[in-house]
């Protein structure tokens, strides 16, 4: 076993999770389609949410010629893909029954909670870029499409405001599918 199997495979429990949160979301809405109030800019979310994770998933993939990974590289490593699974977990709804089946009352009041975690997570994918520097991996480049990113996790964060809800996060989710054509658009 690798370094990187070593590591990615322990990461991928958690980029696994995040995924089957996601999932169960879906799965529960098809199951209650006929009580649920739909949300645009929480489907939107939740793309983003899906896009993120594979994207971030697929980005691991640059590491896989890594021969050794230090201490400080798991731990920022690790720190990323626990808020990457936060963020996937807060705009998973899990329809229970104090929370009803309305979505749009469900991203009216939790809006404000995965904004702020897809800022943490831009921020912790800011620092991750950097320190895999070291490891041979130029990913700084990357940081001036995350930066452009953040503005949308702000402006949710900011104002309630339809518009600015739908609009910041197809701004963000073009963003999220260009990174991996841009960064990674293959694996080889």
């Amino acid at each position: 076993m690798t370094p990187f199997d070593f590591v990615v495979a322990f990461l991928s429990f958690i980029y696994t999770l995040a995924l089957t949160h996601l999932l169960l979301s879906v799965a529960r809405m098809v199951r209650f389609r006929r009580k649920i109030r739909f949300s645009i800019p929480h489907l939107l979310w939740m793309l983003c949410a899906v896009t993120v994770l594979v994207g971030n998933w697929t980005g691991l993939w640059d590491l896989h010629a890594t021969r050794e990974f230090t201490l400080g590289t798991i731990t920022i490593a690790l720190f990323f893909a626990v808020v990457q699974y936060v963020f996937c977990a807060l705009v998973s709804p899990e329809f229970d029954e104090h929370d009803g089946f309305d979505l749009t009352a469900f991203h009216r009041t939790q809006y404000r909670t995965w904004a702020v975690a897809s800022f943490a997570l831009m921020a912790a994918a800011l620092v991750i870029n950097v320190s895999v520097t070291g490891l041979g991996l130029n990913w700084v480049a990357e940081n001036a499409l995350v930066l452009a990113m953040m503005p949308c996790a702000i402006a949710v964060y900011v104002t309630p405001n339809r518009i600015v809800q739908i609009v910041a996060p197809l701004i963000l989710l073009g963003l999220l599918i260009a990174a991996p054509i841009l960064y990674s658009p293959v694996i080889k």
